[in-house]
């Protein structure tokens, strides 16, 4: 009769764990209004798995606030699809994106979440005149983003 209450317990344990450490997507969005009419938005999803990322959907967007002044800067990435090139070294992920010009971007793992930092990203990813940001940080349970320009 004891083992039943005990069986129990531990599949319950088991199912927290699995559960804790399973596949999640977390999405994190930042915007800015600029005088004049223009903005930035930047959103950013990262699929996680044992509390690794896996993947990543990056979307960038500046308009001006005039007629065809603006410009996008997107991409996507995962350590399994064979687009990209994934190194860890430490808390800390290097992946090469296979572009042809070695962009590379690092994503630090935290207490709160992750950050992006595009070390030497390609002009192939954004429009003219464009830039990648110095760094995003996705903090888990937070819906806005944290940008360095």
């Amino acid at each position: 009769m004891m083992r039943r209450p005990i069986l129990l317990a531990g599949i319950f344990l088991i199912l927290a764990v699995a559960t804790a450490e399973g596949a999640e997507t977390l999405v994190c969005d930042y915007k800015e209004q600029f005088k004049g009419g223009g903005s930035r938005e930047v959103r950013l999803e990262l699929a996680t798995e044992g509390g690794e990322v896996t993947g990543i959907s990056y979307h960038n967007a500046i308009a001006s606030g005039k007629e065809g002044g603006g410009y996008m800067c997107a991409f996507d990435a995962s350590a399994a699809g064979g687009d990209s090139t994934w190194t860890r070294k430490g808390h800390q992920m290097f992946v090469e994106l296979k572009d042809g010009k070695n962009s590379t971007f690092e994503i630090r793992k935290s207490k709160k979440g992750f950050m992006l930092l595009f070390l030497d990203m390609s002009l192939e990813y954004y429009g003219f005149g464009a830039e990648f940001p110095e760094s995003v940080t996705l903090d888990r349970g937070k819906k806005k983003c944290r940008v360095k320009f």
